[in-house]
Order: structure tokens, then C-alpha cells, then sequence
């Protein structure tokens, strides 16, 4: 982990810089310049997210409300997340979660792990304070408006586009894979490819349940059917069954008492609880606490 947050210079909490530093580890043993698949989702409409929102948008969001804000919730909320790394439950569990959040919000319903009512309780008020000026909802909507002449799906695309792929992925693997002197390559981000992508309206790449439809459609003669057919599957690791056993005393270690209260940002009470939460198995908060554990880490190698 340290060896690691040092190649990323900032607190980024990407788990998947595991996997991706020993690919690019594994790849630097025989050539020095590799390509990525990175950018086809976000042109061509690989999210699960994406789906999500469709399913809301035509059936989830017009239940009554007392549904899908407290009884779907309620319900859910008795239901302990399983090792799985999705699964019918956890999924169940997401997009449930997910549909409570503001509808304004589109497909990032299902993509935050920490609501603005769980910020007021684990930051300080010094840290609230600090960061007041613009919370995560209205910068997605600002950017959401930004993209208005686009069909709502294009509009998702562009989105994460501007935030998830550049703040988040590019960055990664830039990163990890230049740490050990390898080259990464993006050929769908030639500037020819983006813009023809987002030429193309959203029904073209989205069909029912299937994603990156015309895609899977340009290729299929080229590709064999396992490929074009297989699930998708992100470059994850089971980050949330590590915190609850083989690296839950380090991250006790790591988000300790004495440190959280010194840096001053986070209500450790809160804080804690959510730990204890985890290792139980009640619930699943490891994109929160992995997310401070890397906050916590590069707090003391570079600012204490």
C-alpha cells in the first residue's frame, strides 16, 4: 500500500491500482509500450450505471415514492451484503440504495458510496466548513448542463467522460503503469473516435440490456463470440473481504485514534463505527474506509 500511494502522488482511492501495477508489472517483462482498451465505455456505453438509469427512469422512478424512498430501503437495509463481488443481492442492495438519491443525479445514483447526510456526520466541522462551496451533487449537475444538446445518455457518456475517465482512470494507469516504465496507449481517445462516438445517439449504443451495442455490432465479424458475448467485469480486487479479515488490523492501525483526531477532519466516534459496521459484515463500507486509509497514509508521508 505505501510502496504504491507513493507512485500515485495524491490520495487517490482507485482499489484497482492492485491489479493494474501487476498487469503493467507482468506486461514490462517483454515490451515497453502497451495499449488500453480505456475510453470505450464512456464513448460507446459500457456502464452498468447506465443501465441502471434506464431501468429507473422507466419503471423504478414512477412507483409511489413511499416504495422506493423508504420501504425497498427499509427492507434492504436488513439484508447483509455476501462476499460476492456483485451478485443478485448486492446488486439488489445498490441500485435500491442508489434510487433513493436525487434523480437529477442520473446514472451517479450508482456511483457514489458516500451521501451528503453521511458527510454531515463524518467530518468535522472545520472540514465541512473548508469544502462548503460546491458539494459532488451540483457539480455533476453543472456539468450535466453543460451537455444539453446531447440525448440523456450521450449527456452520462460525456460526464463521466470529464470526470470518471480523466480524474480517475486515465490517471491510474498512467500511474501505475509508468512505475515501472511502460507506456500506455488510449487508441479510442484518438480525437477522430471521440468525436464520431458522440455523434452517435444513445439508442445506437445501448440496446435493451446488451451495452456498447454498436460496438459489438462493428466488430462482430472480426471478433470471436466469447469476446463479443462475455459479461463485463472491472478491473476490481475484493477489497470490502480484505477489510474485514486479512486487512482489517492494519486498517485499524492506519485510522487510529490519536491520528483522526490530530488531522482534524473526521468525527472519529462516527468513523468507527462505520469500521465496526464492516468487519461484522452488516454492511459494506469499503470504498469509504479504503478511500481514508489512503487519505490517512499519504497525510503522514507528506503533510505530518
Amino acid at each position: 500500500m505505501d510502496t504504491f500511494i507513493d507512485y500515485l502522488d495524491e490520495p487517490m482511492a482507485d482499489v484497482s491500482i492492485f491489479p493494474t501495477h501487476l498487469v503493467s508489472q507482468e506486461a514490462r517483462k517483454n515490451v515497453t509500450v502497451i495499449l488500453s482498451g480505456d475510453g470505450g465505455d464512456e464513448l460507446f456505453g459500457g456502464y452498468e450505471t447506465y443501465l441502471a438509469q434506464n431501468i429507473a427512469k422507466k419503471i423504478y422512478d414512477w412507483l409511489p415514492r413511499i416504495f422506493t424512498s423508504r420501504l425497498f430501503p427499509g427492507i434492504c437495509s436488513r439484508i447483509a451484503p455476501t462476499s460476492k463481488k456483485k451478485g443478485i443481492i448486492n446488486r439488489i442492495k445498490r441500485f435500491v440504495e442508489g434510487g433513493t438519491l436525487p434523480k437529477k443525479l442520473l446514472h451517479y445514483r450508482w456511483m457514489t458510496y458516500c451521501r451528503e447526510n453521511e458527510k454531515k456526520c463524518l467530518f468535522s466541522e472545520k472540514f465541512t466548513d473548508l469544502i462548503s462551496a460546491q458539494t459532488a451533487v451540483e457539480r455533476v449537475v453543472n456539468l450535466y448542463k453543460r451537455f444539453q444538446e446531447w440525448d440523456e445518455l450521450n449527456q452520462m457518456m460525456l460526464s463521466d467522460f470529464y470526470i470518471y475517465l480523466v480524474e480517475d482512470i486515465l490517471t491510474k494507469v498512467d500511474r501505475m503503469s509508468m512505475a515501472v516504465s511502460l507506456e500506455a496507449r488510449v487508441p479510442y481517445l484518438d480525437h477522430t473516435v471521440v468525436e464520431l462516438a458522440y455523434q452517435i445517439p444513445g439508442r445506437f449504443k445501448i440496446n435493451g440490456l446488451k451495452t456498447k451495442t454498436v460496438l459489438k455490432d462493428t466488430f462482430s465479424d472480426l471478433l470471436p463470440k466469447e469476446i463479443l458475448n462475455r459479461s463485463k467485469e472491472g478491473f476490481s480486487i475484493p477489497m470490502k473481504n480484505w477489510l474485514s479479515n486479512e486487512l482489517k488490523d492494519t486498517m485499524r492501525e492506519v485510522l487510529n485514534k490519536s491520528d483522526i483526531k490530530k488531522i482534524g477532519l473526521f468525527n472519529y466516534n462516527f468513523l468507527n463505527k462505520l469500521i465496526d459496521q464492516h468487519i461484522s459484515g452488516s454492511h459494506n463500507h469499503a470504498h469509504k474506509l479504503w478511500s481514508l486509509m489512503v487519505l490517512m497514509i499519504w497525510w503522514k508521508k507528506y503533510i505530518e
